[in-house]
């Protein structure tokens, strides 16, 4: 059967749903995100103003992003529309049941919440990061943990017009090298940056409250006059940071 977007995770509770519409007006003020910092996967980066982040990735024909409302659109795209075969997998397709309440830890801020790892889990591996870990007998597409984990027995025909290999684990037709990331890495760093802004240490929300692990876009963004120190322009922040091999310390420094 035609792999469907709407029964790609039957156990998605709807807080998912309650999540992107809390998100959306907390990514409205984000300003001046540029293509040149975003990767999508199987898709390109496109502007759009119409957006609340300023960009969306579209995705190439047969490949989808794992998303619930419009908000989402800056996932990469990872889930292949193709034939999958899901009688020789553990991957159930049947209609979602009743959500359960959310527990005491859910967290918006959880990357794993946003993504689909098939036959997996997914794990974090930062407050931003996640890659899937595929169940023995899956195997992420093109050997990469941003993909979903399939069996080779799900996979049908129809799924080597996207390159997606038919023999054994090995993909043997893996992304182009601007794709090899799916770009859930980079676009998931907007929850490092919300994380930041709601940090309970620091009733300003500044980013002095969660030190930075890297040079990221978002812990730089629309930080209030009363944290902002030094107000450099983006690409002069991310040349400096890229350029220099700032210490996480030093890039504290520049943004707060």
């Amino acid at each position: 059967m035609i792999l469907q977007l709407a029964n790609i995770n039957p156990l998605l509770p709807q807080r998912v749903a309650a999540a992107a519409d809390f998100l959306s007006p907390l990514f409205a003020p984000v300003l001046n995100v540029t293509c040149s910092h975003v990767a999508c996967g199987r898709g390109t980066c496109e502007a759009s103003t119409n957006d609340t982040l300023g960009f969306i990735c579209k995705c190439s024909s047969g490949w989808s992003q794992y998303f619930v409302q419009d908000e989402l659109r800056f996932l990469p795209c990872v889930i292949p529309n193709c034939n999958i075969n899901y009688s020789c997998s553990k991957i159930s397709t049947a209609p979602a049941p009743s959500p359960s309440p959310p527990s005491a830890n859910f967290s918006i801020f959880d990357p794993c919440l946003w993504a689909y790892c098939g036959g997996g889990k997914c794990v974090n591996a930062s407050y931003f990061d996640y890659k899937c870990e595929c169940d023995e007998g899956y195997y992420n597409l093109f050997n990469s943990t941003s993909y979903p984990c399939y069996r080779e027995c799900s996979l049908g025909a129809s799924c080597s017009d996207l390159g997606i290999s038919m023999t054994n684990s090995s993909y043997s037709s893996p992304p182009a090298p601007e794709q090899a990331n799916a770009g859930v890495l980079t676009n998931f760093d907007v929850f490092d940056f919300l994380r930041a802004r709601g940090a309970t240490s620091d009733p300003m929300g500044c980013l002095g409250a969660v030190a930075p692990s890297e040079c990221k876009v978002f812990e730089y963004l629309h930080q209030s006059p009363a944290c902002t120190q030094t107000r450099e322009s983006i690409d002069e922040f991310l040349e400096r940071c890229e350029k220099f091999k700032l210490s996480p310390a030093e890039k504290l420094n520049i943004i707060t």
